[in-house]
């Protein structure tokens, strides 16, 4: 059996395609890496995938070797569930046990998922809490900076305002100047006399006196104006000077915090945009991960549920497809962080300064009287990997490193740690990669200790070669894993098929449906196929397998089971047959009923024989009256025996002849039974010998009794005419005989049995298949004796829908019913009632 994390590993890999680490549920805290650590590695698993899951739970080494992806395994998994609820397929011992540690491994996965989104979580919030502090640090050096240039604004209006006074005074002092000499310069001085002269003294003392006052005057106006331009140009200048420093403070200010959130930004606000990339792309393959391996976990309830209880799993698979899942333990908070400042906006254009000439062109434009600009001081910008120190540069820390650009006029910088990558390690502070074989997670501290990496254990279903991990050829595999890459080349085991698999392109697969194969085909070897299987006698193909007929039904052998499914047939009970309990069974005596009953069905009855008229009941058979006697329609054949009785009795015979033999006409009475036919009539005999019958042609009586010439029931007795009867009916009159003269006396009455038509038989809806006469409307009674003297008729025909009981009916609509009764098709308008034997003449014909 593999080790959980091994077979976890191969259940469920990273949804985005990076392989979980195997170590993922060993316990040393590889699954609680970030999901850029995952994304990161380039090991994706590559094993041969296998086409069913049937196959993958009996044969553990082809489960451990299928690296099948969750949305896959949990759909097999739901097919395998869903064929143990509908054909009751259970799980083999082997399946069982896979199972057990198929859900062991997804149990202890669980918590490393919710492990790896906490460390996830840990490092958004640091992320974000990282470029909050850069905002912040910039938002501190920006207001240093804004202070800063507010005063320079405040400086700046300033020298304006004064240079604005200086032009003024300056008109003022040139004004001054140029009212002093133009006076100076219009002043006549006095001519000197050719001879010496005391009044040239006075005439010079006469200029001075008129010119000295407005001399001085304009002298000191011009002195002052230029004493006047002399200080506000000195006040000038020392503004301009504080408005230059002013300003290069601002610059250097507003140029290092530009710099500082530069650097900061680049370290933290793009790693924070990998990160929250790949931790979202984490968090949505974990809730993937998780979402499958419950939906297996709950299939895998299902077949052991069906194991016991088929009903209950039924239920259970179709919770299992209907599950939904909360997975918003797995949702990331602070996935949003604080923009990125535009320097710009918050700082202001730093694209000139002091000693550019397009900074004073700006800033002192329209003024007069501008000094020269005294440019900033030059700046010192570190180079890479190097820190600010007492305004010096110096090299940063070994496993430390930094951005270029650092000032060293203004304050002290530092370094930031070297992190290393995957698969790197640390060595002299210094990120070195791994030896080949080797892997190390991401994040070792190249400013701290020296560390290594572990060597790369191979998943199941992989080998060594060339220090990496490389799927096993066609054929073979590696149940345990394990094999350490950083050592020499290892090689796989040849896989031999499980029971009912063969062998296609190097892989074991499951037989199709309804086909079996030995177990020990060797998939490095060429392919193999399975046999198919042949049901038996009295078995069908159901999905694929053979299952036995139901009961009552039946098929020949040789049904393919790889085929589609096949059907028994019902077997067909013969005549006089009937089912039970699946099987046909001979009816009782004196029962019977049609061929074809379905012995797949439910139990069928007899019905018992009903004999027909002028039969009776003898031993559970109907047996023919009697020669001469009759009997109604009716009898059971499976009751009791049955009799039948004679057609009708004499009586009132009486007299003898009177010479001759003397004998006596008394042995007409008592009871007669049909003898035969005579001139087409019944002819009848008692137990005395004597007979009735009808006369005609040359027959004695026709020409010696009554009218000559005309036909007649005759009645005699040892050998004599004694009675005669000329009424023309098709069996002999009751009434209305006449006695021979000198052979007997009075005359003789014949009864018949009752003729009881209220209980006559009828078929309801039915029609006969010959209509003999027809009449509407005649009376019952009629209609009734016309059906008696009518050979032919079965009975009569009742036009229903006139309502009421045609047995019954005073008059109605009535028809002759000829041929075999009941055979026509069915009419709702017509009821059938048949003839009752007692109203029947003797002999009929159909």
């Amino acid at each position: 059996m593999a080790s959980g994390p091994s077979l976890l590993l191969l259940l469920l890999p990273v949804a985005v395609g990076a392989s979980l680490p195997a170590s993922c549920l060993e316990g040393d805290g590889a699954c609680l890496g970030s999901g850029r650590s995952l994304l990161q590695s380039n090991k994706k698993l590559s094993v041969d995938r296998l086409d069913h899951l049937t196959m993958l739970l009996q044969d553990k080494d082809s489960l451990l070797s299928s690296g099948l992806g969750s949305d896959e395994l949990a759909e097999q998994f739901q097919a395998r569930a869903e064929v143990a609820v509908q054909n009751g397929q259970q799980l083999t011992p082997l399946e069982q046990t896979t199972m057990k540690a198929v859900n062991d491994s997804l149990e202890r996965m669980i918590p490393e998922l919710l492990k790896g989104h906490a460390v996830d979580q840990a490092e958004l919030d640091t992320g974000v809490q990282s470029i909050k502090n850069c905002n912040k640090n910039f938002n501190d050096d920006s207001q240093a900076a804004s202070d800063a240039k507010r005063g320079v604004e405040a400086t700046q209006q300033d020298h304006k305002y004064c240079r604005g006074n200086q032009s003024v005074l300056k008109a003022k002092s040139v004004k001054a100047s140029t009212e002093l000499h133009d006076f100076w310069g219009a002043l006549a001085w006095p001519k000197k006399s050719a001879d010496p002269s005391p009044t040239v003294f006075t005439d010079v003392e006469t200029w001075v006196a008129s010119n000295k006052k407005t001399f001085l005057q304009k002298y000191s106006e011009h002195e002052s104006a230029q004493a006047a331009l002399k200080n506000k140009t000195s006040i000038c200048n020392e503004a301009q000077k504080l408005l230059e420093s002013g300003f290069c403070q601002w610059f250097g200010r507003a140029t290092a915090a530009s710099k500082s959130y530069g650097r900061c930004w680049s370290q933290s606000g793009s790693t924070w945009a990998t990160m929250r990339e790949e931790a979202l792309i984490s968090a949505e393959s974990r809730k993937h991960m998780y979402i499958h391996a419950r939906k297996v976990q709950c299939y895998m309830t299902v077949m052991f549920e069906a194991v016991s209880n088929v009903s209950k799993a039924g239920e259970m698979f179709q919770l299992c497809h209907a599950l939904s899942l909360d997975t918003s333990k797995f949702n990331l908070t602070n996935t949003i962080a604080e923009p990125e400042k535009n320097v710009s906006d918050e700082l202001g254009p730093m694209d000139s300064k002091p000693g550019d000439e397009s900074w004073k062109q700006s800033v002192y434009a329209g003024l007069t009287g501008v000094a020269k600009v005294t440019p900033c001081a030059v700046s010192h910008f570190c180079s890479q990997n190097e820190k600010v120190r007492s305004h010096r540069c110096e090299a940063c820390e070994p496993g430390k490193a930094n951005q270029p650009g650092d000032d060293a006029l203004g304050p002290n910088t530092s370094c930031t740690s070297i992190i290393c990558r995957l698969d790197e390690h640390v060595a002299s502070n210094a990120c070195k990669s791994c030896a080949a074989g080797t892997k190390n997670n991401a994040g070792d501290d190249a400013s701290g200790a020296d560390t290594s990496c572990s060597p790369v254990l191979c998943q199941a279903g992989q080998r060594v070669q060339n220090n990496s991990c490389h799927s096993c050829p066609a054929g073979t595999k590696n149940e345990v894993g394990g094999h350490d890459a950083s050592g020499a080349d290892t090689k796989c085991d040849a896989i031999s098929c499980a029971e009912d698999h063969y062998v296609e392109s190097n892989a074991c697969h499951t037989c199709p449906p309804g086909k079996t194969n030995a177990a020990g085909d060797d998939a490095t070897k060429g392919n193999t196929s399975c046999n198919a299987t042949l049901c038996k006698a009295n078995q069908k193909v159901v999905s694929n397998k053979c299952k036995g007929c139901p009961p009552g039904k039946f098929n020949a052998a040789g049904d393919e089971a790889s085929g589609a499914d096949t059907l028994c047939k019902a077997t067909k009970c013969t005549s006089n047959q009937h089912v039970v309990n699946n099987a046909c069974v001979a009816c009782p005596d004196g029962t019977s009923r049609p061929a074809d009953d379905d012995a797949s069905g439910g139990d069928t009855t007899c019905s018992p024989i009903l004999c027909p008229a002028n039969h009776h009941v003898e031993s559970k058979a109907c047996k023919p009256c009697p020669v001469g006697q009759t009997n109604e329609a009716g009898d059971d054949a499976s009751g009791v025996d049955t009799a039948c009785k004679a057609a009708f009795t004499v009586s009132g015979a009486s007299g003898r002849i009177n010479w001759g033999d003397g004998s006596s006409a008394t042995p007409l009475n008592g009871n007669f039974t049909q003898s035969g036919y005579v001139n087409n009539k019944p002819s009848y005999t008692n137990s005395a010998g004597a007979v009735i019958k009808w006369e005609s042609g040359n027959d004695w009586g026709v020409n010696h009794l009554g009218t000559p010439g005309t036909h007649k029931w005759t009645a005699g007795v040892n050998w004599h005419h004694r009675y005669y009867n000329q009424a023309s009916t098709p069996t002999p009159p009751t009434h209305g005989w006449v006695a021979r003269q000198g052979y007997a006396s009075g005359s003789i009455i014949l009864s018949y049995q009752a003729c009881d038509f209220t209980a006559a038989a009828v078929l309801n809806n039915k029609r006969c298949p010959l209509e003999l006469w027809t009449q509407h409307p005649i009376t019952r009674e009629e209609a009734v004796l016309r059906c008696r003297n009518d050979p032919r008729c079965q009975g009569l025909m009742w036009y229903n829908n006139d309502g009421g009981d045609g047995r019954t009916a005073s008059q109605g609509w009535y028809q002759g019913c000829g041929g075999i009764v009941g055979s026509a098709s069915s009419n709702y308008d017509w009821d059938t009632i048949l003839l009752p034997t007692s109203c029947q003449a003797t002999t009929r014909t159909r």
